[in-house]
This record gives C-alpha cells, structure tokens and sequence, in this order.
C-alpha cells in the first residue's frame, strides 16, 4: 500500500521552526519595557511651595517606569509616599504608600506600572518622606510628562 503525505519534509521542517520561532518570541512580545529615570536631589535646594520644579521625568504611554532619586544626605529609617496627580487639577492617578516605595541608606525609588495608564499630558509628582514617628521630615515635587507612544 502506497501512502503519499500530504506535506513534503520541506514543509513540515519550515512549519516545526516558525512554529519553534512564535513560542520563543511569545514572552518578548508580551513584555513591556522598563524605562529608568534617576536623579540626585540636595536638601538644601528642595522647593517647598507646591511648584513642581525639583525635577522632571518623562514616559511614553504603555511602559514601565522605574524612578529612582538619590539624596545627599541619609533617609534610612524613614518611609515614603509618592502621588501623581494632573497638573493644575484634582484627579490623582497614581498613589505609592509606604509598602510600595523602596528607601535604602540615601535613596527612594518606586516604579510606576504600565497598569497605572496616565492620560498624556504633564502631571505633578509629590514625593513626601516622613519618619517612623509618621512626621513630614521632606516634601518634594516633581513634573512627569505622560506622551503617547508613537506607532511604528
């Protein structure tokens, strides 16, 4: 009995390693990128007034965003807590409590997940470091330009 395949080998061997290439590729496409943004703040400098102008760091839509701000002098034992907010109105988009913000000998860090989808647009970033005893020791503000990601 003489049974023909329906596939040559040449076929099979080409579907075997798209196929191979698609599960390999699965994760990747599935990952969004973390973008870093560091910056080291003096004390003495920190704005107080609610302007917005110790820093500013910017994302594009559809990512992660990791901020990391690295002070002059130590903030061990303290805790943190960060609000962005639209600039010049009152929706809060994104809220870190004091188990969400890491804090190590000089710096504060927290990552602002691809989940927390901000409008685009400029937002105000409050930083407030406070101290066990649950006292205001900095205030800190900051602006974070939220822009679309461009298609490809």
């Amino acid at each position: 009995m003489n049974i023909r395949h329906a596939f040559s080998p040449k076929t099979l061997t080409t579907a075997l390693i798209c196929s191979i290439m698609l599960i390999c590729a699965a994760p990747a496409r599935a990952a969004f990128p973390t973008n870093t943004y560091a910056k080291t703040l003096t004390f003495s400098t920190l704005r107080s007034d609610n302007a917005f102008k110790d820093f500013n760091a910017s994302m594009t839509g559809y990512e992660d965003l990791k901020l990391t701000f690295t002070y002059d002098s130590s903030i061990a034992g303290t805790l943190g807590q960060v609000k962005i907010k639209q600039s010049g109105g009152t929706n809060v988009y994104f809220t870190a409590g004091t188990s969400d913000v890491t804090i190590s000998t000089t710096t504060l860090s927290f990552t602002l997940s691809h989940t927390n989808a901000i409008p685009n647009g400029t937002h105000n970033v409050d930083i407030l470091i406070i101290s066990a005893a649950n006292t205001n020791l900095v205030k800190c503000g900051g602006q974070e330009a939220q822009r679309a990601r461009q298609p490809v």
